[in-house]
């Protein structure tokens, strides 16, 4: 929890931090890697979240399926060619949107858009926000060794 935040007040909102992701760079070994089944290996995911399988694999296109109680959830996962980088992007299940990284939720994967999560610094307040500005700039400028 942010510093300075919901002292006495009713929790309202939920954080990214207390979702487990998965990131787009992970499946980028996928492109030259066989169909067939794969694990995340976690100790916080169940096992319908930790397994899934590589469905379909085309050139900058692919499909990922996670199956929870019998329900398929299939991700694509699309490799953009317009830069030098060859950037991958998950593309959200629920609202069909390139994104950096899914959440786990109860079911399914989802952005953070369609989940409605927040990143803790959106809860800081004002003061506190300064404060951790204040501490960066003061260590690009003196280092790790900066007074005080």
């Amino acid at each position: 929890m942010p510093n300075g935040c919901f002292k006495g007040k009713h929790r309202t909102r939920d954080y990214t931090a207390e979702y487990w992701r998965i990131s787009a760079i992970s499946f980028k070994p996928i492109f030259k890697a066989e169909l067939g089944q794969y694990v995340f290996i976690s100790g916080i995911l169940s096992k319908h979240h930790q397994r899934y399988k590589v469905i379909w694999v085309d050139d900058g296109l692919a499909v990922v399926e996670f199956c929870f109680d019998r329900k398929k959830l299939s991700v694509s996962l699309v490799l953009d060619n317009r830069s030098a980088s060859n950037k991958l992007y998950i593309v959200c299940p629920h609202c069909k949107t390139r994104r950096q990284h899914l959440y786990a939720a109860s079911n399914t994967y989802a952005c953070r858009g369609c989940l409605k999560l927040h990143y803790l610094s959106q809860s800081e307040r004002c003061h506190v926000r300064l404060r951790q500005k204040m501490r960066n700039q003061r260590k690009k400028i003196w280092g790790e060794d900066w007074p005080g």
